[in-house]
């Protein structure tokens, strides 16, 4: 937003001044200088001198012992992010490792199971054959009699086997 300020001639030299010194045009030396004066502080910050420069002003024993807490601080506080941060990467590499592990588990289960279902499959197919041969017999064991009633009973008897395998 553009705004428009009256100010002595002898505020816009020194700005002027001030802004070159610091390598920078007028207003953005001002917007700064204005931005500093309305930004928020902690209570024992020192407050800079001008825009883009170092207090001129020497601190108080108070403003020193407070920054230097201020420091401490924050010191620990990184050092706290960065412990943090190792742990985090430590949990991150066992987390991995437990998945791996878990992958090649997984992957042997399978295998084992495809197995499993390998043997079930070849066992049933072994009690069809069976089942068939055996069918087979009580099928001739009926033909030489020539019998109706022979032939009805080898098929009832099929039936009640066929049944009874496939209920197992």
């Amino acid at each position: 937003m553009r705004t428009s300020v009256n100010l002595p001639d002898e505020t816009i030299a020194t700005v002027r001044d001030r802004a070159a010194a610091d390598g920078i045009t007028s207003a953005e030396w001002m917007r700064r200088a204005i931005l500093e004066a309305v930004t928020p502080r902690h209570p024992d910050e020192h407050p800079a001198g001008t825009p883009g420069t170092t207090p001129t002003d020497t601190p108080t024993p108070r403003e020193t012992d407070a920054l230097t807490a201020r420091i401490a601080s924050l010191e620990e506080d990184i050092e706290r992010a960065r412990a943090d941060a190792v742990t985090a990467r430590e949990s991150a590499l066992t987390a991995t490792a437990a998945a791996a592990r878990a992958d090649g588990l997984a992957a042997a289960r399978l295998e084992e199971l495809e197995r499993v279902r390998s043997d079930l499959e070849r066992e049933r197919d072994g009690r069809r054959r069976d089942l068939i041969e055996t069918a087979a017999g009580y099928v001739r064991t009926a033909l030489p009699s020539s019998s109706t009633t022979a032939a009805e009973t080898t098929r009832r008897t099929l039936r009640e086997r066929v049944r009874d395998w496939l209920n197992r």
